[in-house]
């Protein structure tokens, strides 16, 4: 704004934009060269294997216990623990980030006797680094869509983060399809005999199981719907589960040579029994005093995990050599909106390094010796979810004779209702003969009455009803009728 006689007057900036800020360079001087490589590591700190841990429910152990034992501090139960942090490869200690897969439709404002507190996550989050996942609004519910979408726009009103990793609740159907969809980049679950939506036929690559995958499998289809099992932690019975999980480590750590580099994957509902915390603890200090990890394992969040992947399979690398400084620019223009981290883990061989900067990251840190160098950076623009596309959505289901009268929000077409795999719909206790319909008006005919008070389904990988902009109805299970 400029003043002139008087009057203030807005003038449109026309600097241009500045072509390098979406731009981060690692400027690397050598004092002895001979043909410089850089390649991104297989995992985050170049680490040999790794493990993913989760908590589920979002329970009050979660702020008064969890978070003590592993970043140290007074328990509820009265010990104080001193907490787990590994190495970065650079000399820097760093965090276990955990990740809490919550429920939304509970009391998180004040403390209650059931349930951790909004602002303990986000104390965990800005302190530690751990992280969120959607597990769900109410662990339940026929409108998939709403129960992903709803629990999401909540925790990012809470808390400022938007979550990219979805936890589904039991194993209920039509997450591991819809929450892909909606740009979810993990989901975890122990994928039981409907929760795969059809992922777990042969040859399809997206559903991952043993709870463990090498890392240097995953590629840009699979990071679209990455679909991942886990070990299960039973407080109930926590001496199975100890074993379980103790074994988990050694596949994982024992299976991460030549090469092989594998991240496992387990979670819990609750850590103690009659109180003590003793097993939980056990557990972790058997990895970290394992023979085989030597701090050779990373500690991701799920959003963290995953999103290190999507940066290094988007992000645009290019070198320039003058002399003996090699210039490498990552251009993470193309890094999605949704995404929070856009951390990166470069290895830098060919010469003697004598210097390491780096320009346009948050931070990094380097290791001259190895050339290592992890760049950290986070979107500080994450797009509200609020502002994302809306699919089209049924708005009532209702009986008439053998048929049932479905009315869209907006108008659609379909033409597609089977797979190899079965129906798009189905209805309860009767037989579908005939769709038909067009816009926003669609009708299910069947063999036999349609019974007020019963349900129907449908199933988006089976389907391709979608609006005139190509977005698609998501799965309904259950659907009332009425």
């Amino acid at each position: 704004m400029i003043n002139i006689k008087g009057l203030n007057i807005n003038i449109k900036d026309t600097t241009p934009p500045d072509p390098t800020e979406n731009v981060i360079q690692v400027i690397v001087n050598f004092s002895s060269i001979v043909a410089p490589v850089v390649t991104f590591a297989d995992m985050k700190y170049n680490k040999n294997s790794g493990l993913i841990a989760v908590k589920d429910d979002g329970t009050q152990t979660d702020g008064n216990t969890v978070m003590q034992i592993m970043h140290g501090g007074l328990a509820v139960d009265g010990n104080t623990y001193p907490g787990y942090r590994y190495g970065d490869g650079c000399g820097n200690d760093v965090d276990v980030h955990y990740t809490y897969a919550i429920n939304t439709n509970q009391q998180r404002d004040t403390q209650t006797q059931t349930r951790t507190i909004w602002a303990d996550y986000i104390n965990a989050h800005n302190t530690w680094g751990d992280m969120l996942a959607n597990h769900s609004r109410d662990h339940g519910g026929y409108d998939k869509y709403y129960e992903v979408k709803d629990a999401e726009i909540t925790i990012f009103n809470k808390t400022g983060q938007r979550v990219r990793a979805f936890v589904i609740p039991t194993a209920d159907e039509g997450y591991a399809e819809t929450a892909p969809y909606l740009g979810y980049k993990m989901v975890g679950s122990a994928f039981g005999v409907n929760s795969p939506d059809d992922n777990n036929k042969t040859g399809n690559m997206n559903l991952v199981g043993n709870a463990r995958i090498d890392v240097r499998t995953i590629n840009l289809p699979r990071i679209d719907k990455f679909l991942f099992t886990r070990f299960f932690y039973d407080n109930t019975n926590y001496t199975t589960s100890v074993t379980q999980i103790k074994k988990l480590i050694d596949w994982t750590l024992q299976e991460s040579i030549g090469g092989v580099k594998k991240m496992g994957h387990w979670f819990s509902h609750g850590i103690s029994v009659s109180g003590s915390n003793a097993s939980f603890v056990e557990m972790w200090d058997y990895i970290w005093a394992h023979p085989s990890n030597n701090d050779s394992m990373w500690f991701p969040s799920m959003q963290e995990f995953s999103e290190y992947y999507e940066t290094k399979l988007l992000v645009n690398k290019t070198e320039t050599l003058v002399g003996n400084t090699l210039t490498i620019s990552l251009d993470i223009s193309d890094l999605r909106k949704e995404a929070l981290y856009q951390d990166m883990s470069l290895i830098v061989s060919g010469g003697t390094i004598s210097s390491i900067t780096v320009q346009g990251a948050d931070s990094h840190t380097h290791n001259n010796a190895t050339g290592l160098v992890n760049i950290f950076k986070k979107n500080t623009a994450v797009k509200d979810p609020s502002t994302d596309p809306i699919p089209p959505r049924i708005v009532s289901a209702k009986a008439s004779g053998n048929n049932i009268l479905i009315t869209y929000d907006r108008a659609i077409t379909q033409t597609v209702f089977a797979s190899a795999y079965g129906n798009a719909y189905t209805v309860t206790g009767n037989t579908i003969v005939a769709i038909s319909g067009t816009g926003v008006n669609w009708i299910i005919s069947c063999t036999g009455a349609v019974t007020v008070g019963g349900t129907f389904d449908y199933r988006m990988q089976r389907g391709n009803a979608q609006d005139i902009n190509g977005l698609k109805v998501c799965t309904y299970i259950g659907y009332p009728i009425t």
